[in-house]
C-alpha cells in the first residue's frame, strides 16, 4: 500500500539548450533544422515566430532542452519539520545527469515509489532521454520501458487526482488551490524559467521554484494518502 511516507518527491526544471534560436542555429545546424521542421507542420504559424516558438516550446521538448536542476524531498522523523528537500543543480547538464544517476540509485536501493505532478510525463522521460543521451545507465527505479502500467514503481499525483476525462484535467496550482495548500508560483511559474535562467542568469530562483513545487508535492501527497499509513 502507497504511503505518503514511503514516496520520494522530485520535480525538474527545465529550459531551452541554448538562449535564443540564433544562437541555436549558429551552434547546433543539425538541430536547428530538425527544430524548423517542427515549426512548420506543428506550431501554430499565426501565433508564434519562430523565435517565440523556440522559446516556448524549447523546454517542453529534451531533444531542443535541457535540465536545469532536480529538486527532491521526503518525509521522515529525524528532524522538527519531519521532511527534508535539497535540490541538484549545475550548468554542466552532462555533470548534472552523473549527479542526479547517483541519487536515483540511492532511491532504487530503498524500494521507493517515485511522486510528484505529472511526473510519468513530463519529469521521468526527461530524465531518461537525458541518461541515455550521456550513456549512463538508468537506475532500476527509472527503467519504465517494457513495463505495464502496474508494473511502475511510481505514484502519480497528477494521475490520482485528475478524473480520466479528457480536456477536464487541473494544473498542479488549480489542485494545490483546492486543497488549500499555497501556491508553488508565487515568484515565477514554468513559462518563466527560460527567461530567469538565459537572460536573467539567475538559476537561484529557478533552484527556489523547483524546491517549492517538491514542497508542495509533499503537502499534496500528505492529503491525499495519509490514510494509507
Amino acid at each position: 500500500m502507497i504511503s505518503y511516507k514511503n514516496l520520494f518527491y522530485f520535480d525538474i526544471e527545465t529550459a531551452g539548450q541554448y538562449p535564443d534560436l540564433e544562437t541555436f542555429k549558429d551552434n547546433d545546424k543539425r538541430g536547428y533544422d530538425l527544430f524548423m521542421k517542427r515549426y512548420e507542420r506543428s506550431f501554430s504559424k499565426d501565433e508564434d515566430s519562430p523565435e517565440k516558438a523556440y522559446i516556448h516550446y524549447s523546454p517542453l521538448f529534451s531533444t531542443y532542452g535541457r535540465i536545469l536542476c532536480l529538486s527532491f524531498g521526503y518525509f521522515h522523523d529525524k528532524n522538527e519539520e519531519g521532511y527534508t528537500i535539497k535540490s541538484l543543480y549545475n550548468k554542466d547538464e552532462k555533470i548534472l545527469m552523473k549527479e542526479i544517476q547517483t541519487l536515483f540509485l540511492k532511491v532504487s536501493s530503498k524500494h521507493l515509489f517515485l511522486s510528484g505532478y505529472n511526473i510519468n510525463s513530463f519529469d521521468i522521460p526527461w530524465l531518461q532521454h537525458k541518461l541515455l543521451k550521456y550513456e549512463y545507465q538508468l537506475p532500476p527505479v527509472l527503467r519504465t520501458y517494457g513495463r505495464k502500467p502496474w508494473e511502475l514503481q511510481s505514484a502519480d499525483l497528477f494521475k490520482e487526482w485528475n478524473p480520466a476525462i479528457k480536456n477536464l484535467t487541473v494544473s498542479f496550482d488549480e489542485a494545490c488551490y483546492e486543497l488549500g495548500i499555497p501556491s508553488p508560483k508565487e515568484k515565477i511559474d514554468g513559462s518563466k524559467v527560460h527567461h530567469t535562467y538565459w537572460v536573467e542568469k539567475d538559476l537561484d530562483t529557478v533552484v527556489e521554484y523547483c524546491e517549492g513545487d517538491v514542497f508542495s508535492s509533499l503537502e499534496f501527497g500528505k492529503k491525499m494518502f495519509e490514510d494509507n499509513i
